[in-house]
């Protein structure tokens, strides 16, 4: 079997990042002060981004080389054009998001919340409007996959840890 072949690249910034997300040839990664840097040709080289605001960002997740969210410290924003303009998402709760994942192009989820309330909101139609469909848990929601249509895991991390899981697509979570 092959190994993986890794080579150290420059990202063109100085800030710490935390989350990249590529989904194609055009990838995304994010970081400290909202920053933002894009790759168009699958991470060879990178350029910096106008963001409109400088909390920390958390979690990057695109549907393609133009359409796109991260979520971060000052909430959700998201972008139909390659990051040249970022909008603010109307979320029903406000606060710091950690993580976002789309099951499906319409499908998502967003993470996060403060200690004592970690929160999970949920989006069918492509994250125009999104519902609370988890709130309580003991520390900010910090991670999500969904490894099939069904089954999903969520992490909260910052005090204490814990472990929410769905069966259902992510209607419903348990710890």
């Amino acid at each position: 079997a092959a190994e993986a072949q890794w080579t150290a690249r420059t990202s063109n910034t100085i800030q710490s990042l935390y989350a990249v997300h590529f989904p194609n040839d055009t990838g995304y990664a994010v970081g400290y002060y909202g920053t933002v840097i894009r790759s168009t040709d699958r991470g060879l080289d990178w350029t910096t981004l106008f963001f409109p605001n400088t909390g920390d960002l958390r979690s990057a997740w695109f549907m393609d080389g133009m359409h796109g969210f991260v979520a971060g410290d000052s909430g959700l924003f998201r972008t139909a054009d390659g990051g040249a303009a970022w909008e603010a998402v109307n979320t029903p709760v406000q606060g710091a998001w950690r993580n976002i994942v789309f099951r499906t192009p319409e499908i998502g989820f967003c993470g996060g919340g403060d200690i004592g309330d970690g929160t999970i909101l949920r989006t069918l139609d492509g994250g125009d409007t999104w519902q609370v469909v988890y709130s309580g848990a003991a520390a900010p929601i910090t991670a999500m996959d969904f490894p099939t249509a069904t089954a999903g895991y969520a992490v909260s991390l910052g005090y204490s840890t814990g472990m929410l899981q769905s069966t259902d697509g992510g209607s419903t979570w348990t710890s």
